[in-house]
């Protein structure tokens, strides 16, 4: 059974402790051997030298020059008979000691007890040069020993140089790895005691809100520039409690700046290793005069987009980072016949779209707001976009639009529009999937959608 660092046996570690002792001791013993008598006898050979010639020196410390081999010096007093005996037995326990400790080691100790015994230095080492299991646990370690007061000081701003270094702001590799994840709790860890300089705070801050700005390639003469943030979250869990907010975004064209009405925030929880981190995305549309000079003309237009990021500690309100970001972006103006919409038929993934269309309670709830229903589209194979009709007989109204790229994966879409008057609580209506070019004109990324039209039968209608 695995143990902890208060249940260590510290028995069993003294009695081991006293083998080895006792083992040492009757070796050395054994091997000096019992004095004889008090003859001198040289140190080298152990030549008795009674009846040897002195060389010189004062009374009572006379060296002799041993006449078997020649040595010079102070002679040993005694001869000594060793102990095999003695060393046998030391020799015996020492190895009964090794086989012991390894038995206990190996029935008792796991990698986890081990790294709690390993000095602070070598746990370091191991989280930034280890394999990703030793790294990850002793990153654990360095968590657990802060937690227990046992890592402060100056190994704090090494342990934070290390998590930008060796961490996902400076290691491709603990970026895209799950271990990488321990260097984000750790870091989040001292980031709310408030340590870290301003730096570093912005460098960890800085891997776990991956920002790009998307804007539409191609529009029409005239017409409003598709733009928005995309951000994908990788960070500490969600139990730190850390939040991000994005600022309204800055554009700047030469000398025209405008800022964008778009911002938003929310809770900031990923995970490294492609396990799903949280992404989203706000957009809006860059106008003529709002944004943009006027008088542009067909061609390419280039502008730069001014993105500030806060990462704040949800529990006390603290601001852990602050940081603007600048990314370059460009749009083409075609004539106003052009930027074509591409409409692909594909009728088997027509099919698969319309038979994973699941739409939740098959029903529309009307709210202050408007309405609320939530659809679900698994399977996307095919890039769509779709402006949404109800119809009752030869009754027609507009709902509201989906659109989204190709991945192959489940969308979730939360729907909402302005219900009509006619449409009474528990009335039953079809709602029509029309492909919509003007829909996918409206998004950064769609330049080929589905043409595939179908409905979805007997919606009701619910007006609490």
């Amino acid at each position: 059974m695995p143990i902890g660092p208060d249940s260590f046996p510290w028995i069993a570690l003294c009695f081991l402790g006293g083998l080895l002792l006792t083992g040492l001791f009757l070796i050395r013993t054994g091997r000096r051997g019992k004095r004889l008598d008090d003859h001198p006898v040289c140190r080298k050979c152990a030549f008795d030298l009674v009846g040897s010639a002195g060389i010189g020196g004062s009374a009572g410390d006379e060296i002799l020059a041993c006449p078997e081999c020649g040595f010079r010096g102070l002679p040993r007093i005694g001869n000594r008979r060793r102990s095999p005996g003695r060393v046998a037995v030391g020799t015996g326990l020492l190895v009964v000691m090794v086989l012991a400790g390894g038995a206990l080691a190996y029935t008792r100790l796991d990698a986890t007890t081990v790294m709690h015994l390993k000095p602070l230095p070598l746990v370091r080492w191991e989280a930034r040069a280890g394999g990703p299991d030793v790294a990850e646990r002793a990153l654990t370690e360095l968590i657990r020993r802060y937690h227990c007061g046992r890592l402060a000081g100056p190994y704090i701003d090494a342990v934070l140089d290390d998590a930008v270094t060796h961490g996902p702001p400076g290691n491709p590799a603990a970026a895209a790895a799950a271990w990488g994840g321990k260097w984000d709790e750790l870091a989040a860890e001292l980031f709310k005691a408030g340590h870290g300089s301003p730096a570093q705070r912005e460098a960890v801050a800085r891997s776990w809100l991956i920002t790009s700005v998307e804007v539409r390639p191609a529009v029409r003469m005239g017409e409003g520039v598709p733009a928005r943030v995309r951000d994908n979250a990788a960070g500490p869990p969600h139990r730190f409690g850390f939040y991000e907010e994005l600022g309204k975004p800055v554009v700047r064209f030469g000398e025209h700046e405008y800022r964008m009405g778009i911002s938003s925030g929310g809770g900031l929880s990923g995970s490294r290793g492609g396990g799903g981190g949280g992404s989203g995305w706000t957009g809006s549309t860059i106008r003529s005069g709002y944004g943009l000079p006027k008088g542009l003309g067909v061609g390419k237009h280039e502008f730069v987009m001014e993105v500030t990021r806060r990462v704040f500690d949800g529990h006390g309100g603290t601001l852990i980072a602050e940081w603007t970001e600048t990314h370059p972006a460009s749009f083409e103006y075609v004539p106003p016949d052009g930027d074509p919409v591409m409409m692909r038929r594909d009728d088997e993934a027509g099919r698969r779209l319309e038979a994973a269309v699941e739409w939740r309670d098959h029903q529309i709830e009307a709210a202050s707001y408007g309405s609320h229903a939530s659809l679900d589209i698994g399977l996307v194979t095919a890039p769509i976009a779709y402006r949404l009709v109800l119809r009752r007989g030869e009754q027609r109204w507009e709902y509201t639009t989906i659109s989204t790229s190709s991945t192959g994966g489940s969308h979730g879409f939360g729907l909402g529009g302005e219900l009509p008057d006619a449409l009474e609580d528990g009335a039953v209506v079809d709602v029509v999937f029309e492909p919509d070019a003007d829909v996918a004109r409206g998004t950064t990324d769609l330049t080929e959608i589905l043409d595939h039209r179908f409905v979805v039968e007997g919606v009701r209608i619910v007006r609490p």
